[in-house]
């Protein structure tokens, strides 16, 4: 396992952080062998903005086997309506979390908003991805996996979407954590099999 670190959008603005996530999936594949790992098993697990970027990485080039995206952001133009709609405080300012990922509210610049939105990446050639999300978050809300897995189902790749009943954002409320992560484990060992995941 490595964690990966990349650039805060206070230090740096889409897309300096995508970047870094493809810079390390290249690194790890680079040096694999070096660490006795196998090159062609390379995943992505991250929660809330690292399942953002995990997802946006994978879509977008990185070659990696699979992606496990906890309660991720897929869709920075429709956040503000989301959030509203999941009975939120949207900000869709020039403060908001998004903007200061694009530099500029997503409204302001729509082109980047959606070059910075995974669900503008679908294909059939996306890895296997898993998507769990908690159906109470109202700080990104669920039907921003929703609306990625229906993108993804539509175009013809594998994915998986888990809601979770109860939870808010980082699983408070869930009421089995446990499980989630074992659920996260399987899928992830099961694409690691020969046969399994190869795209």
């Amino acid at each position: 396992m490595a964690a990966v670190d990349y650039r805060l959008s206070g230090e740096a603005r889409f897309p300096a952080a995508v970047d870094d996530v493809r810079t390390a999936v290249c690194w790890v594949r680079d040096n694999a062998a070096g660490y006795g790992l196998d090159a062609d098993r390379v995943f992505l697990w991250g929660d809330s903005s690292g399942g953002h970027l995990a997802l946006l990485a994978a879509l977008t080039g990185a070659s990696v086997r699979g992606v496990v995206a906890w309660f991720p952001v897929t869709d920075l133009a429709a956040m503000p309506s989301d959030v509203a709609d999941a009975g939120g405080v949207a900000d869709a300012g020039p403060d908001s979390r998004e903007a200061q990922f694009l530099g500029a509210p997503a409204s302001s610049v729509p082109d980047l908003a959606r070059q910075a939105s995974p669900v503008t990446h679908v294909s059939a050639d996306a890895p296997p991805i898993l998507l769990m999300h908690g159906t109470v978050d109202d700080m990104v809300p669920a039907a921003q996996s929703i609306r990625l897995a229906e993108a993804l189902g539509q175009a013809g790749a594998t994915v998986e979407l888990e809601l979770v009943p109860g939870a808010t954002h980082f699983w408070d409320g869930a009421s089995d954590v446990p499980g989630i992560v074992r659920r996260s484990v399987e899928f992830l060992r099961t694409q690691a099999r020969p046969g399994e995941g190869a795209r």
